[in-house]
C-alpha cells in the first residue's frame, strides 16, 4: 500500500477576521487502483463573508467529480440562534463524469435566509426545487 499526501494552508488575520486557503492534493494507491483528490481548495474570507471551492475527486471505478463555485458563496447573519449564519448568495456546482463518460451536474444555489435551490441534470433527466432551511 502506498500513498502520497500534501497539504498547504495559509491563514492571515485582517482586522480581527480570518482569511485562509487550504489546498489539498492526495493520491492513494491500493489493489492496483489509484484514488485522488486533485487541486482541492477552500478559500474563506470572513471579512467579506464568502466561500470559494474547487477541486476534483477521482475514483478509478466510478469516474470523477469536480466541485466549483461559479460565483462566490456569500453568508449572511439570519437573525436567530437556530439559523445563525447561512449561505444567502452564490452557487456550488458538482459535475460528475462516470467511467463510461456520462456527465451529471448538480447545483446548490442559496436564495436567502429562508430558502435554497437544488438542481440536477444528466442530459436525459432534470430535477430542481426550492427548499426551506
Amino acid at each position: 500500500m502506498a500513498y502520497a499526501f500534501a497539504l498547504d494552508y495559509t491563514c492571515s488575520i485582517l482586522g480581527g477576521y480570518a482569511t485562509g486557503t487550504v489546498t489539498l492534493d492526495c493520491t492513494y494507491l491500493t489493489g492496483g487502483r489509484t484514488y485522488q483528490v486533485v487541486g482541492y481548495q477552500v478559500t474563506v474570507n470572513a471579512t467579506a463573508g464568502t466561500l470559494w471551492l474547487q477541486g476534483r475527486f477521482y475514483d478509478p471505478d466510478y469516474g470523477y467529480v469536480d466541485v466549483t463555485t461559479p460565483s462566490l458563496v456569500g453568508f449572511s447573519y439570519c437573525g436567530t440562534p437556530t439559523n445563525g449564519y447561512l449561505p444567502t448568495s452564490g452557487q456550488v456546482r458538482v459535475t460528475g463524469v462516470n467511467a463510461a463518460g456520462a456527465i451529471a451536474v448538480g447545483e446548490f444555489t442559496p436564495v436567502d435566509c429562508s430558502q435554497y435551490q437544488l438542481s440536477y441534470t444528466d442530459g436525459a433527466n432534470n430535477a430542481s426545487g426550492t427548499y426551506n432551511w
